[in-house]
């Protein structure tokens, strides 16, 4: 729908899908003219991530199902050629848990576990290249890159995912604590993703039903989601801020950390649900 803000509409404005904007060809960091840009109405990001969308080598073909097409390509742009590429980087993230590849990085069969939805939204987003005015209602968390978060050996970065179903999440006024090794001035980035119960159809306002809270401590200071001071490659956390109150997406991001041992807190501000099974419990 173009470049003016609020352009994104039904149903990337959805607060679980993964929403995908297009950048220009190849390692192009410039957002496409066509790409549809957030905020959403309630003024939630998006979209969420971004991948190459313009003049995409593609195989060609026609609307009619009983035309035997010759093997050939065809040159597209579009949000339609971007997103099968995110699409298709979250297949293979699927794969590496099913084939039993995490934690350890290696091909073992009695790791392998299907992993849900929400947590592969939160894989693909905190390991994004930070690009240009990354994050933004433009640009969302960025670029998609996932051989910057998947583990395999020899990678000097380390992946450690924690998800719970919903009948295990969180109820109000609960809190779920990790503790994780950081190494000095290695990249840290924790992200936090939950499918939200459905607002209510129509209603004016903001969507979020479930409030959670992303926090990470290093035990000196305290880290807030989306509390990010810069944009890019020099987006950072920063300590203070308020906790975010309309997005179902929380990331804390620091570039050159202490050492130590890092404490990332889940916490359930406010879960009332919608009267469905399970809802007044939060899974993440």
């Amino acid at each position: 729908e173009g470049s003016a803000a609020t352009t994104i509409g039904h149903p990337g404005h959805s607060k679980h899908a993964l929403t995908v904007g297009a950048l220009g060809n190849g390692n192009s960091t410039t957002v496409a003219t066509f790409s549809s840009r957030g905020p959403t109405s309630d003024g939630r990001r998006k979209p969420d991530i971004m991948a190459p969308g313009s003049s995409i080598v593609s195989a060609a073909g026609d609307d009619n199902d009983t035309t035997v097409d010759a093997p050939t390509t065809a040159t597209l742009s579009g949000t339609s050629m971007s997103t099968p590429i995110v699409a298709g980087g979250a297949a293979l993230m699927r794969q590496y848990f099913v084939d039993g590849f995490y934690p350890t990085g290696v091909k073992t069969p009695a790791n392998a576990r299907r992993p849900l939805g929400s947590e592969l939204k939160a894989l693909l987003l905190n390991g994004t290249a930070f690009i240009t005015t990354t994050p933004s209602n433009n640009y969302g968390w960025g670029r998609i890159w996932l051989d910057n978060n998947l583990y395999f050996p020899g990678d000097a970065r380390d992946l450690r995912t924690f998800a719970r179903r919903q009948e295990s999440g969180l109820s109000t006024g609960q809190q779920h604590e990790y503790q994780v090794q950081v190494g000095a001035g290695q990249e840290f980035r924790a992200t936090l993703v939950w499918y939200d119960p459905p607002g209510t159809p129509g209603a004016a306002g903001t969507a979020l039903v479930n409030n959670l809270d992303l926090e990470v401590s290093d035990g000196v200071n305290l880290y807030r989601g989306n509390v990010l001071s810069g944009s890019g490659a020099a987006a950072v956390s920063v300590t203070g801020g308020t906790a975010d109150v309309l997005n179902p997406v929380e990331q804390v991001r620091l570039t050159a950390p202490t050492a130590g041992v890092y404490t990332v807190r889940v916490k359930a501000t406010a879960v009332p649900g919608d009267g469905q099974a399970y809802s007044n419990r939060q899974g993440y």
